[in-house]
C-alpha cells in the first residue's frame, strides 16, 4: 500500500495539517501550492519532506497515486456495465486519453483497454 500525505509529512507537520487517508479523486489541478498550504507549510518544505521520505516530488507521487488508483479501478471495473477507460481515466484527472494511454503504457507495460478487458485479444 502507498504511503498517505499523512505518513510523508509525519511528525514534523502535524497530521491535522496535512492531507489525510486514501488520496481523494483529483477534480481541478492540484499543485504544490494547494498541497503546502493544506500542510500549512511552504512550497520548499513540502519538496524536502517529499524528497527526504519518497525521494520524489510531491507531484511526481500524486502522478504515481493516480496511475494506480486508475489501474486498480479498471481491473475491478466491468465493461459488460458500462465502463470505459476513457470514464475512469476522466475522474482521476486524466484530461487527454492519448497522453494518459502512452502513460499508462510506459508504466503496466499494456493498453488500459487491455486491463478493462483482459480477455479481449
Amino acid at each position: 500500500m502507498s504511503p498517505t500525505w499523512v505518513d510523508v509529512a509525519g511528525g514534523r507537520l502535524g497530521k491535522s495539517r496535512i492531507l489525510r487517508g486514501p488520496h481523494p479523486r483529483q477534480v481541478e489541478p492540484l499543485t504544490a501550492a494547494k498541497i503546502a498550504a493544506a500542510a500549512g507549510i511552504g512550497v520548499r518544505g513540502l519538496q524536502v519532506a517529499f524528497r527526504r521520505h519518497l525521494n520524489q516530488t510531491p507531484l511526481e507521487y500524486l502522478r504515481q497515486v493516480r496511475l494506480d488508483r486508475v489501474h486498480r479501478e479498471l481491473q475491478a471495473s466491468d465493461p459488460g456495465a458500462g465502463a470505459t477507460v476513457k470514464a475512469i481515466a476522466r475522474r482521476w484527472g486524466y484530461a487527454n486519453p492519448g497522453r494518459f494511454t502512452a502513460e499508462y503504457r510506459t508504466v503496466y507495460g499494456r493498453l488500459p483497454s487491455r486491463t478493462l478487458r483482459p480477455d479481449r485479444r
